[in-house]
């Protein structure tokens, strides 16, 4: 997957982010989902599933999604994950 703001999958992301910023919680919850839900790869999966993490309001539920991220990153392939490892 490549970084592009006009890659879909991102664009789901920076809207969650904006929802979240502008307190929009919930909202925000809904789109990282969809985003989950619409992920094409392991890439794709790794990184809807961290931003899911950041909304949990638990630890078991943060750690549950950390926890999927972390298992969808390391299946992903190495050169398009490598570089959001670290991020993560």
């Amino acid at each position: 997957m490549e970084f592009s703001p006009n890659h879909p999958l991102i664009k789901l992301l920076m809207k969650g982010m904006h929802l979240n910023e502008t307190g929009n919680v919930e909202e925000a919850a809904k789109t990282f989902l969809q985003a989950w839900n619409e992920a094409a790869d392991d890439f794709e999966k790794a990184i809807s599933a961290w931003y899911i993490a950041r909304l949990k309001t638990t630890i078991p539920g943060k750690i549950d999604w950390y926890e999927t991220a972390l298992k969808h990153a390391l299946n992903a392939h190495p050169s398009g994950i490598t570089k959001s490892l670290t991020e993560m």
